[in-house]
């Protein structure tokens, strides 16, 4: 395994995230998506993105709305406690 540590670019990281570069995806039933095996992974990495279970992301299946918000908190940094002046 090869890893990198990924320190600029991100301003939505307060730590460096390790990346583990290997063969094979994270996920078993991506192959068939080459186009996003990257960007999927990354996600699952930075902790964005969970799949469905037993190593499955399932690719084909639609976002919920609840989903989708709770990607973008997470990509967001938000915590969820209100911030009042």
């Amino acid at each position: 395994d090869e890893t990198t540590e990924v320190t600029t670019g991100t301003p939505y990281l307060e730590n460096p995230v390790e990346i583990t570069t290997a063969d094979s995806a994270a996920f078993i039933d991506i192959a068939d998506k080459p186009w996003a095996i990257d960007a999927i992974n990354r996600l699952a990495e930075l902790g964005i993105i969970n799949g469905v279970g037993d190593n499955k992301f399932a690719p084909d299946a639609n976002c919920k709305r609840a989903d989708f918000v709770i990607m973008l908190v997470k990509v967001l940094g938000l915590d969820g406690t209100p911030s009042f002046p």
